[in-house]
């Protein structure tokens, strides 16, 4: 059964405009997706982070912007309602591009599987969170996940959501069947990532971590 399946987007007439494509795509191939209303990142202020118990991490200069102010908050909350059901769910971005039907598989021991090879992403190092891979746009996160993220944030602040997923707080796994790529978009976060798509993939695994690859 696929999980409870999440797709952040800020209700503008661009972005609405853009998730058309991955809605069409979720209809072709059955996936059920729920439309999550994003955090608008203008409106947030001092009073907001009080407002869900949590601070701002200035550490990394470049995060210091509404866009991604927006972007962490919509992450954080749907988090929070992972471990709230105790549940896995799937969280997409706007500009996903669902490639595969879903099929059951057994992740029971996954904390976070990020729904693209890891092969295809830049690996870079936080020194708060430790190594982390680019891009938040698909994957799977399970209660444990969550968790970890949530209680990393609360000690250590808020900051980009997919820097957060490092090393240093949750064990991240990559998808080699490739579920997830991108659509082209100039506004993604995840733009520079080089997809390529693999139609040989057609089996499960799910490789550690690895920055070799």
């Amino acid at each position: 059964m696929q999980p409870k399946t999440f797709i952040i987007l800020l209700d503008t007439d661009y972005y609405n405009k853009l998730v058309e494509n991955t809605i069409a795509d979720a209809k072709l191939l059955n996936w059920n997706i729920e439309i999550f209303p994003a955090i608008n990142g203008t409106t947030v202020t001092d009073q907001t982070w009080k407002d869900y118990g949590i601070f701002w991490s200035y550490h990394r200069e470049t995060d210091n912007r509404p866009g991604v102010y927006g972007c962490f908050l919509s992450h954080w909350i749907l988090w929070n309602k992972c471990a709230e059901i105790n549940q896995p769910i799937i969280v997409l971005e706007h500009d996903a591009k669902i490639q595969h039907e879903w099929h059951d598989i057994n992740l029971y021991y996954v904390e976070i599987l990020k729904l693209f090879p890891g092969y295809l992403v830049r690996h870079l190092t936080d020194t708060v969170s430790g190594k982390w891979s680019i891009g938040a746009h698909g994957y799977y996160i399970t209660p444990i996940g969550a968790k970890k993220l949530i209680n990393f944030v609360k000690i250590h602040g808020a900051f980009a959501a997919d820097v957060i997923m490092g090393d240093n707080v949750v064990d991240v796994r990559f998808d080699p069947l490739f579920r997830i790529g991108l659509h082209n978009t100039l506004n993604s976060s995840t733009a520079e990532i080089p997809y390529s798509f693999d139609t040989n993939k057609n089996c499960i695994y799910i490789p550690k971590f690895d920055l070799d690859h």
